[in-house]
């Protein structure tokens, strides 16, 4: 599997890899406030996904990129203010602020990567994945972004603080223009990248990811029913289908103590994603299931976080 991930939240300084085949290059923008081998590790990463990518057009498994725009990096992109980064041509040209700014810059970022791989020819064998990790950062306010009709934003367990979009792009084998709303989470993208590039998951755990890739070739309509909401290691929501029971609610990044709600707010996302009716008392037949699905799932011991060592 050929993995290229990048981080626009973290960009710093900007560091230009050339390769001599074919002339190729792409910008790779390094990560900030990341310790030095973590730094030097993501640089030869990102070189030798290139390098596979460039000689391996013809592989029997896609090449995939991961673009991850996380808190879209306040104070890092050139749009936010960086004392050293620039971009005059995309800086106040948006009609929403620093915000749409940082917005225009991101969009004409992942525009640079497609064309490359447009460049190199392996366009139609490279799968790009486009998505977040969380919603909008309420307390930079205007600066923050906005997450719509959904309530709240990062941090918090309400729709607007975990439900993010995401585009899966790949000529040829994901058709284009197609809105699927079918339930999934980042967790999947391991075992999808396991399963397109011809990996053994390992057997000895339970992951939590499930293989989408039939989903996103439009093979499948859905591969999970069940999303678990945490903050941290605390269970907070569960959701079935478009049944969503909030046990504990807490606004993103609040001093106030989270409320723990018994029974649980019962709230049909599919119908009301800004969570403002709360139906438990019209179906207490779903919340017994979801309690049901909760205490499940309160067994069960977090694995250690690998990214916190």
């Amino acid at each position: 599997m050929r993995l290229l991930r990048v981080e626009p939240q973290k960009l710093g300084r900007q560091i230009r890899i050339k390769l001599a085949m074919e002339g190729l290059y792409l910008s790779i923008l390094q990560s900030i406030g990341m310790k030095k081998s973590s730094k030097i590790a993501l640089l030869i990463s990102c070189f030798f996904a290139l390098a596979v990518a460039g000689t391996n057009a013809q592989s029997s498994h896609p090449n995939i990129v991961v673009i991850l725009a996380d808190d879209l990096g306040y104070g890092d992109l050139g749009c936010y203010g960086h004392p050293t980064i620039l971009t005059p041509n995309l800086e106040g040209k948006s009609k929403r602020g620093i915000y749409g700014d940082v917005v225009t810059e991101l969009d004409w970022s992942v525009g640079q990567v497609l064309q490359t791989l447009k460049d190199l020819k392996i366009d139609n064998n490279t799968l790009v994945i486009f998505t977040s990790d969380n919603g909008p950062w309420l307390l930079l306010e205007e600066e923050g972004g906005s997450a719509g009709l959904f309530y709240e934003g990062k941090n918090s367990t309400y729709e607007g603080g975990m439900r993010e979009p995401a585009i899966a792009w790949w000529p040829g084998k994901i058709r284009p223009d197609i809105v699927c709303e079918s339930l999934v989470s980042g967790m999947d993208l391991l075992p999808t990248f396991a399963k397109l590039s011809g990996a053994t998951l390992p057997k000895d755990r339970v992951l939590d990811g499930m293989d989408i890739s039939d989903l996103l070739q439009g093979k499948a309509n859905g591969v999970r029913d069940m999303i678990y909401y945490y903050i941290n290691d605390n269970l907070h929501a569960v959701r079935k289908g478009p049944w969503k029971a909030h046990f504990t609610t807490r606004p993103s990044y609040s001093r106030e103590a989270p409320v723990v709600h018994d029974p649980p707010l019962l709230y049909n996302v599919e119908v009301d994603p800004s969570e403002k009716y709360d139906l438990s008392k019209q179906y207490p037949e779903i919340v017994e299931a979801l309690i049901e699905e909760y205490k499940k799932q309160k067994t069960i011991i977090p694995a250690p976080a690998q990214l916190n060592d």
